[in-house]
């Protein structure tokens, strides 16, 4: 949530309102979910077998 909102306030705000590519940015914070998926098995890990069946 930290990293989207940073992506609001910093990055988007670079561009003016109704520029595209704060458009843009806007679009894919307002439709994506931002995920993070950790493995806390450090050493016999496999975080990636998860997304085998996808």
């Amino acid at each position: 949530d930290e990293a989207f909102q940073a992506w609001d306030q910093e990055w988007a705000s670079l561009y003016p309102d109704g520029d595209p590519s704060r458009k843009i940015l806007e679009e894919v914070q307002n439709s994506y979910y931002l995920v993070s998926v950790v493995d806390n098995d450090y050493i016999h890990g496999d975080l990636f077998s998860v997304f085998e069946e996808l």
